[in-house]
């Protein structure tokens, strides 16, 4: 009787590698297959999650309204208006300082966007929220990109001076200024290329906002045409 001698270790050595390619290549074709639908699904969940955080915004500007004769919130800088404490223009901003803390329960995570990426317009490449305490931009003191100024810390507006609240943009993500550069990763906070980003309205929606082009130009005749937001 012959018996068949076992296979020798060299076969089996050669073919425990052929598995590993085999799996290998199956694993990266799931790969390739599944990230993209899994960054598309973070990006919802980014633009989620900073939506959630100024609709929060958008109740504590209420209540600071209605505590304050109407008045909108009057802060020292840009990116003061909440927060948490950071150096802006070698001046320390303490969360006290800010005037929607309080009204936030000085809970500064409300002000960091999950989605914030930088600020084009600044030299830095660090998140916005690790700069200015936030990573949300009101109009502040001064008009311009077609939008009035709500923040201001000289003469304050009420809600009433608008006479289009739920066109009234009071806030938005930070890139939302016409000099930010689109090509710059730094302004595609959400992955995209046009300018759209959650913005918060003075009637408290909060709106995907796609930022119209004539916002980029500040003349009378678009003033008179389109009205400013």
């Amino acid at each position: 009787m012959k018996f068949s001698s076992p296979p020798s270790r060299t076969f089996y050595k050669y073919f425990t590698f052929i598995e590993l390619l085999i799996v290998l290549a199956v694993t990266g074709l799931m790969v390739s297959l599944l990230l993209p639908n899994l960054l598309k699904a973070r990006s919802k969940t980014q633009i989620s999650l900073c939506a959630n955080n100024q609709r929060m915004i958008s109740l504590a500007l209420h209540s600071y309204t209605s505590d304050n004769k109407q008045f909108l919130p009057q802060h020292s800088t840009w990116g003061s208006l909440l927060g948490y404490e950071t150096t802006i223009f070698k001046k320390t901003i303490t969360v006290e300082e800010r005037p929607l803390n309080i009204y936030l329960n000085n809970n500064t995570d409300i002000g960091i966007c999950p989605a914030d990426k930088g600020d084009s317009f600044s030299e830095s490449w660090q998140q916005v929220h690790e700069d200015r305490g936030n990573s949300y931009l009101p109009q502040w003191n001064i008009d311009n990109f077609a939008t009035l100024k709500v923040t201001d810390n000289k003469n304050p507006p009420t809600v009433s001076d608008f006479d289009i609240p739920d066109k009234k943009l009071f806030l938005a993500d930070w890139p939302w200024h016409m000099n930010r550069e689109m090509t710059d990763k730094r302004s595609q906070w959400h992955n995209s290329k046009k300018r759209q980003l959650n913005t918060l309205f003075l009637d408290g929606r909060v709106n995907y906002f796609i930022f119209p082009t004539f916002m980029n130009r500040n003349t009378k005749d678009n003033v008179d045409k389109y009205g400013w937001y």
